[in-house]
């Protein structure tokens, strides 16, 4: 509680020196130099927002994924296939509900060749029918559970990052997450 509390001080401090060291208008004097021609805003008529120059005059939306789910644990028991390049995993997920009750568990699981998913109970483990379309796994639950209750599911899968399509961008050349390097030594 004491750090926290100091650390919140010190942030509100930090927050106070920067915004006092700039001068009125938010631009320093060496900026001014390097630029001379003052940057042109324009104000949106429908809101009255000021938006600048620089940005698109519609910018595109990126909403956030819904989250339906909150992963509270995850327990790995991984193994690897060095010949194959393959990992060979069982993941059991502790869950609840985000908000409202869910009788459907959605994961993202790229690339993955799901062996079982089953959940884990008291009285024993209980298979559970489920959808897989190469990137989205869908978990019919039991039943539905409300953001009170937890549960565990336990998927065992096998992955296989290098029979994935190519993908990445100019930086990162592939997304396939996992990487074997020099697997057969």
């Amino acid at each position: 509680m004491k750090h926290s509390f100091c650390a919140s001080f010190l942030g509100l401090c930090l927050l106070g020196f920067t915004a006092a060291g700039q001068p009125a208008g938010g631009k320093s004097k060496a900026a001014d130099k390097k630029n001379s021609s003052p940057p042109t805003e324009t104000t949106s008529s429908s809101s009255g927002i000021t938006v600048p120059s620089w940005l698109p005059p519609e910018a595109p939306v990126h909403p956030a994924a819904t989250h339906l789910s909150d992963v509270l644990n995850t327990k790995l028991d991984v193994r690897f296939d060095w010949a194959k390049q393959y990992l060979l995993g069982t993941a059991v997920l502790t869950l609840r509900p985000h908000f409202y009750p869910q009788s459907t568990l959605l994961l993202d699981a790229k690339g993955f060749d799901i062996k079982t998913v089953q959940l884990v109970g008291e009285k024993g483990d209980k298979t559970l029918s489920y959808k897989y379309d190469k990137a989205q796994i869908s978990i019919n639950l039991d039943r539905a559970y409300t953001r009170e209750q937890t549960y565990q599911v336990r998927i065992a899968y096998v992955a296989k990052p290098n029979e994935l399509p190519q993908g990445g961008s100019a930086a990162i050349t592939a997304d396939k997450g996992l990487y074997f390097i020099n697997p057969l030594g």
